[in-house]
């Protein structure tokens, strides 16, 4: 029992002292939020997204009483598994709840869920693709893909075998605008290929059955700046009703309208032309449907003008029930059934915003409750900050929120008299609302618990926070650390100074200057070292933003050159340092130009001009290789620049380009040119004719290479095929020396998703995925039977997602998942024995996501989350051996006693050379010598030790506890 309990004593000491915390800056008190959002019920219980520091955003679910519980990490780790969509894609079918989500092995895929988190399952695994909607006509779901600029058509009947494509190749504009039903059919909308109109679909599930039913219509332009999308979608009387603009349909003087269709293209027809939309643009519309009939509002917020229409779903039954207009902005809101009245907000008799009741048998207007009184015409409407919200929720009651000058929003609970219309505080800054049973349920935002979980009854005693699901603290930001010598220099805010320059040096955090002094930010970023010193961008209240240097204390902090003179900013950017000289991107008169620097004082090479339209061309990437830098500009063309005018010129013109990568003096870089042969990998000696095409990888197709990384003087990348799916390749330069390198996933399955290269010594390391071991990390030497595995971390199909890979010293260091201590700092020398978890800073499943890995000498660097401060600066050494485990169990050779005192002693077969003994800092403490086998340890301080020894070329460690 005591050789357990110290064997338990050694394991916690050990833990305690593999890293250090060193910073503990918080720009804010209180919570960080977990926004919750699209609420879905399912099954008696709610289900909704969230955001947390651990886990990204993924579904929540609650039965309402007890708090809410994450359902499943869906995409391990901090990254998210659900996006914005959710409520979009959860249908019901089979007595399960159906969504798109993604995991590390896929941008989207079908998933079904029970309610429980072992229930939680991936249906599809092939589809790879953002899919924003799933809609529910008879006994499929229908669902729409966007690839490669053509619209594809799937449907599925909740199975992998029978998720199908229905339709492909049908060229697109921009992503659909509309997905619903009518009549058992699916009906869509899209804008195709190179117009400004969109086009009404409908498909039955077949290909022959799936084909436009309305020629190109405008849309009505309900929306910022007009629309080309259809708008005010509903199903009414077996037909779909919607609005849209076109002269061609309407005519010229009244040319928006409503259409109807039943899903076939013979009665698609138009209903009646209702608003002038030559002249005018409508900001928001919406429709409704109260006893047997349709109303229909157009809002023009420029002319202050509300229009309702009403229709049976006939011309002449579709008649202007309410026009007004106003001198001064009013706002309005959806239009809402209250008892077969038709409620709203609009003008009132004094020009302010009331909540309105009409009653349809007259058409007579109740101005139930003012709201707001006149505002000021906002300069760009939004239908978030200048539009009412109006809920039912349930008993005659409905909830209102009204932009508010004083405030944000202001919060009503409204029977719908003016009596019982009251303001409740509570409900302030609250925009929408989930409705179940006699509660609802949203997201509002404080400044102790940050945006949250809420639940209300409608009254101000039961309007109370439900839970506090983001605990995390306001820290750092993922910001790059920088070295310049023996110093850690970063960007830090500690809430009083704003963003500005820190150091840390000799075991001490201190703000390095305060720029822009006071509680403003200087936003010091693109850290650089150039002629011993460490340059930047920052801003200040005299110079704007511009570039300064350092060489690590206050007194030499200090601006480099005022490129805009004055208060104005030159913004510089893309700082590379190349061939003695500090270039970088500066705004100057309006125009982007290339700017170089000795280091005294600094010059403009080149103006990079302005477009077609008269707008500056701007640098979107911009990379050294030999003696030239190379660069992008907007419109995808690549530049050269070997630091003269002359020599700054443009290469050539390509429809894409980026991921300019240097190679031994040599770029490479994806492009897609005039031949339109899709992206592939090309290179660059600085010449047009020096300028091709490497290899068509993807013949009639793009193989869209990507992860491009120098290696032994060698180009490593990831290509897609159609015959092996993405996986990693190497090239020379030349098209018969650009090949495959290695089959990670034996199928047309990706064996790589993103391959977080890292070169250590001859050995290159990544991620990869053989369809057994899931996401993990793996190496290569460059050939195909020295490509490996290293370690399944998180055993079994799931991934450990190995990201942040860093090389230091003989090691490399990255983040990594497992199930039992979630996202934390690993180690590894390339085997599986020397692939060790390195902390785990944060117990449990919560992970703290360690990233921006950096070294100083002994010391390595890195940001990671942390319970009580959010995320923070630590530093652990990176040449101990400290792990939870030992690194080794077959050392032959024994210590004892362990623990002890004065002597330890030495039990071996085998010649020992070379002993040491370390603190768990990685500091050398003694280096002893053996006498009869034992070794004199007084002298050390009481503490937990690692003895080092080499034999056979081999080392070997063990710890021991010095009382």
């Amino acid at each position: 029992m005591k050789r357990l309990i110290l064997l338990t004593l050694c394991l916690v000491y050990i833990k305690s002292f593999a890293q250090e915390q060193i910073t503990n800056l918080n720009p804010r008190t209180g919570d960080k939020s977990s926004y919750p959002y699209n609420f879905v019920e399912f099954k008696d219980f709610i289900f909704f997204t969230a955001y947390t520091e651990s886990f990204g955003n993924e579904i929540w679910v609650t039965n309402k009483t007890n708090d809410a519980t994450l359902l499943k990490d869906i995409n391990l780790g901090n990254k998210d598994g659900i996006d914005g969509t959710f409520i979009n894609t959860a249908t019901e079918l089979n007595n399960s709840l159906y969504f798109i989500a993604n995991d590390e092995f896929s941008a989207g895929e079908i998933w079904k869920t029970d309610g429980t988190s072992a229930g939680t399952v991936k249906v599809t695994h092939f589809l790879n693709s953002h899919i924003s909607n799933l809609t529910l006509v008879g006994n499929y779901m229908f669902f729409l893909i966007v690839r490669n600029s053509n619209l594809e058509v799937w449907k599925s009947d909740g199975t992998e075998e029978g998720t199908t494509i229905v339709s492909g190749n049908n060229p697109i504009w921009n992503s659909p605008s509309f997905e619903g039903k009518c009549n058992n059919t699916f009906i869509f909308t899209f804008q195709p290929s190179g117009s400004n109109n969109s086009r009404v679909w409908r498909s039955d599930g077949t290909s022959i059955g799936t084909y436009p039913i309305t020629i190109e219509i405008d849309g009505n332009g309900a929306g910022f700046g007009g629309s080309s999308a259809l708008t005010q979608y509903i199903e009414f009387k077996n037909a779909l009703y919607f609005v849209a603009r076109s002269y061609s349909i309407f005519g010229y003087t009244t040319s928006v309208g409503i259409m109807k269709t039943d899903g076939t293209l013979n009665n698609t027809v138009p209903v009646k032309a209702i608003y002038d939309g030559n002249n005018n643009i409508l900001e928001y519309a919406d429709v409704v449907e109260i006893s047997g009939k349709l109303y229909f509002s157009l809002f023009d917020a420029t002319l202050n003008q509300l229009i309702i229409w009403e229709s049976d779903g006939t011309t002449n039954g579709t008649k202007k029930i309410y026009d007004k207009n106003s001198d001064r902005f009013f706002m309005t809101s959806k239009l809402i059934n209250n008892e077969g009245n038709l409620v709203f907000c609009g003008v009132n008799s004094k020009g302010g915003t009331s909540l309105l009741k009409m009653d349809l048998t007259n058409y007579s207007i109740a101005d139930i409750k003012e709201l707001q009184d006149s505002i000021k015409t906002p300069f760009i409407f939004s239908e978030y900050s200048n539009n009412c919200t109006i809920k039912s929720i349930g008993a005659g009651k409905y909830f209102v929120s009204s932009p508010s000058k004083l405030i944000n929003r202001k919060g009503w609970i409204t029977d719908m008299t003016s009596t019982n219309t009251t303001n409740i505080e509570n409900l302030n800054n609250v925009s929408e609302v989930f409705v179940s049973n006699n509660s609802f349920y949203f997201a509002k935002s404080t400044t102790s618990e940050g945006a949250e979980l809420w639940k209300s009854d409608g009254t101000q005693a039961n309007t109370i926070l439900f839970q506090n699901i983001n605990t995390s603290k306001y820290g750092f930001s993922d910001n790059n650390l920088a070295t310049l010598n023996d110093k850690l220099i970063f960007s830090g805010d500690d809430g009083l100074s704003g963003n500005e320059p820190w150091t840390y040096s000799l075991g001490k955090v201190t703000l390095l200057k305060d720029i822009n002094f006071g509680i403003s930010t200087s936003n010091p970023n693109s850290f650089v070292i150039f002629n011993e010193l460490m340059y930047f961008t920052a801003r200040d209240a005299t110079h704007g933003n511009e570039l300064w240097k350092t060489d690590g204390s206050p007194e030499n902090t200090q601006i480099a050159f005022d490129v805009a003179s004055g208060t104005s900013s030159s913004y510089p950017n893309y700082l590379k340092v190349c061939n003695g000289y500090l270039f970088f991107i500066a705004k100057i008169n309006g125009h982007n130009n290339v700017c170089k620097t000795d280091g005294t004082k600094w010059e403009i090479i080149k103006d990079l001009g302005v477009n077609q339209y008269g707008v500056a061309f701007s640098v979107i990437e911009l990379t050294s290789s030999g003696n030239y830098i190379y660069f992008v500009t907007e419109g995808q063309h690549l530049w050269i620049s070997d630091g003269t005018e002359a020599g700054t010129y443009k290469v050539k013109d390509f429809s894409k380009c980026s991921k300019l990568t240097d190679v031994n003096g040599r770029l490479f870089f994806i492009a897609n040119d005039s031949n339109n042969l899709g992206l592939e990998l090309w290179t660059s000696d600085g010449t047009s004719t020096g300028t091709k095409l490497v290899k068509d990888i993807g013949v009639g197709y793009s193989s869209s290479p990507n992860d491009l990384i120098s290696f032994k003087n060698v180009l490593y990348f990831t290509a897609f095929t159609n015959e092996y799916g993405r996986e990693i390749w190497q090239s020379n330069g030349t098209a018969e020396g650009t090949i495959q390198l290695s089959d990670i996933n034996p199928s047309t399955l990706n064996g790589i998703v993103s391959a977080n290269f890292c070169v250590l010594g001859d050995n290159l390391f990544f991620t990869a995925n053989n369809g057994e071991a899931g996401i993990e990390l793996w190496k290569t030497d460059g050939s195909q039977s020295g490509t490996i595995l290293v370690k399944d971390i998180n055993v079994g199909v799931q991934s450990s997602c190995p990201t942040e890979i860093t090389s230091i010293g003989n090691l490399i260091y990255f983040q990594a998942y497992d199930n039992e201590h979630g996202l934390e700092l690993w180690k590894s020398d390339g085997t599986v024995d020397g692939t060790i978890l390195v902390s785990d800073i944060l117990s449990g499943l919560q992970g703290s996501s360690p990233t921006n890995i950096i070294s100083i000498g002994n010391y390595i660097y890195f940001i990671a989350e942390t319970i009580n401060s959010g995320r923070q600066i630590f530093k652990m050494t990176y040449n101990t051996i400290q792990s939870i485990v030992d690194m080794r169990n077959d050392v032959p050779l024994s210590i004892y006693p362990n623990p002890c005192m004065d002597y330890l002693y030495f039990k071996t077969e085998i010649s020992c050379s070379n002993i040491y003994i370390y603190d768990l800092d990685g500091q050398l403490i003694l280096k002893p010598n053996i006498v009869n086998n034992q070794v004199n340890i007084s002298g050390l301080n009481t503490g937990l030790y690692i003895i080092k020894f080499n034999s056979n070329s081999k080392e070997f460690t063990k710890k021991f506890l010095k009382l």
